[in-house]
């Protein structure tokens, strides 16, 4: 397979200047063929005379399957101040670089630890906690993979709870957790991910 970088050139047939032209290959916005939809960031062959997308090399083709491919669900919740400055905490604790970014993977890590046996006998313990309570005036909002969202809807149903009781059990979970130190394995866990993200 031939791979091809910003500059290289190429020739391919034109149907618009109606002859066989060179092509230089550049990064560009490209309309999907079905006119639902653009991928940013995709290396194709443009042509010299019109500047027309002409070719898109094997190479960017699972950029583009993966825009088309992948659905974004919303993840969307009120919480109370003061648990939404527990994540931001926690996240600064790990060491993460950008909280606000970081706080989505914590929330997604969260998600799927939340099913565990050992964790699931104490979500209702933990919602009903002085620390969960108080005015819901802080705003959470993700976006998450098709995946991740059958997680949600999982842990939803079996531990009866909405999406802001959820938030609000697993920012309680992060104090005792990542704040108090009580699971050194969750805070090794998230600091590695803090490490790559």
């Amino acid at each position: 397979m031939d791979i091809y970088k910003v500059g290289d050139k190429s020739k391919a047939l034109c149907s618009f200047c109606k002859a066989i032209t060179e092509t230089t290959f550049r990064v560009r916005t490209v309309p999907l063929s079905s006119g639902k939809g653009r991928v940013e960031g995709v290396l194709a062959g443009v042509c010299d005379r019109c500047d027309r997308v002409l070719s898109i090399p094997q190479q960017s083709v699972p950029r583009i399957k993966e825009q088309i491919g992948t659905k974004r669900h919303s993840l969307e919740a009120r919480i109370p101040q003061h648990l939404s400055d527990i994540l931001n905490l926690a996240c600064h604790q790990i060491g993460a670089n950008s909280a606000s970014e970081f706080q989505a993977i914590l929330i997604k890590y969260y998600i799927r630890r939340i099913l565990e046996a050992s964790l699931a006998k104490k979500i209702h313990k933990l919602l009903e906690s002085e620390l969960s309570s108080g005015k819901s005036d802080s705003r959470i909002s993700l976006k998450i993979d098709d995946a991740m969202y059958e997680t949600l809807v999982i842990a939803l149903e079996r531990l009866d709870l909405n999406q802001s009781e959820l938030l609000r059990v697993i920012a309680v979970l992060v104090k005792h957790e990542i704040l108090d130190e009580e699971d050194e394995e969750a805070v090794e866990d998230l600091k590695k991910m803090a490490t790559v993200a």
